[in-house]
């Protein structure tokens, strides 16, 4: 690493430790300054390479890269020896939390309770997110919202505004679970205020679609609809086969709720084009099943076939 590029980096990174009283990227870079021998910058970019591309499959949805990936991005920066290997054990856990979430809460609740975890407080905002995001998915909504109310203040504390954002709308999730709807949609709306859709942020289109399912259904379908083609324009600008072919699903039952048969069609086909291609790449039985039921309520309440899915 050249040093100019390497002494801007870690001036941002300073920049960064100063507003957030976050030091992990500090740190990290400062250890292959004030050791800088070939070897140990070597594992320096290594491993952040390694982040570089696991990043690209998280903006891509692509979560079977990323679980691959992520274990030697761990690997790399536990050689380089120097604590941004947090981050990627909670990148890790994020990964896999839909297939594992039993390793995958181990994994976050390794990093929020390390002695030292406090000296890291936007990584350990992020572990309790996870702690609380399988919390409400397992069902045990009131260990939710204690995790991810500690997650939102955390973010707020660091100014991580958009991070809140998206633990506040698993929070608002958890408590319409719990039907609690006044505390629900009070963090819906929190959650949105902290959600940028000028530019590309898988954050943000997290946050946005679950406010947009919550929608949904709430009984409010064109309220659905708005945020759904914020989110399909996000999607689109990045490519992301596997988010528009969500979004496009997402639209085709909020057009149906709507009374749009026309509507239902024009987003079924685009996504099932959609699904064809990311069927090429990483099939997602789920999806094309939840296709194939929106195909058949539209058959039910227009007595039309709908569209055949060109799935092969």
């Amino acid at each position: 690493i050249d040093l100019p590029p390497m002494t801007q980096a870690i001036e941002l990174a300073d920049y960064l430790a100063r507003k957030q009283g976050d030091t992990l990227l500090l740190d990290a870079l400062k250890g292959a300054v004030v050791a800088p021998t070939s070897l140990s910058t070597h594992a320096l970019r290594e491993a952040f390479e390694c982040h570089r591309q696991m990043r690209s499959f998280y903006r891509q949805g692509d979560s079977v890269r990323q679980q691959q990936i992520g274990r030697d991005c761990i690997d790399a920066f536990t050689r380089a020896d120097v604590e941004f290997v947090r981050w990627e054990r909670v990148y890790l856990a994020r990964a896999i939390g839909a297939q594992n979430p039993a390793e995958s809460e181990a994994i976050a609740r390794a990093v929020a309770d390390a002695p030292d975890a406090a000296r890291f407080p936007v990584v350990q905002a992020w572990a309790w997110h996870q702690i609380g995001g399988l919390r409400y998915l397992a069902g045990d909504y009131a260990t939710a919202v204690r995790f991810l109310s500690q997650s939102a203040a955390q973010f707020e504390a660091t100014r991580e505004a958009e991070h809140a954002g998206s633990a506040h709308e698993t929070l608002a999730a958890s408590y319409l679970a719990m039907g609690n709807h006044r505390n629900a949609w009070k963090h819906y709306v929190r959650a949105l205020e902290s959600s940028p859709t000028r530019a590309f942020s898988m954050t943000s289109y997290a946050t946005r679609n679950g406010v947009g399912i919550a929608a949904l259904r709430s009984g409010m379908p064109r309220a659905a609809r708005v945020l759904f083609n914020d989110n399909l324009r996000i999607a689109e600008s990045v490519s992301s086969l596997g988010r528009v072919a969500e979004t496009q699903r997402n639209l085709a039952e909020a057009c149906l709720n709507t009374g749009d048969p026309q509507c239902v069609s024009r987003h079924l086909q685009a996504g099932l084009e959609a699904v064809s291609a990311l069927a090429r790449v990483a099939p997602n039985p789920r999806t094309e099943a939840e296709y194939a039921w929106i195909r058949a309520r539209l058959a039910a309440e227009t007595g039309s076939p709908g569209e055949e899915s060109p799935v092969r």
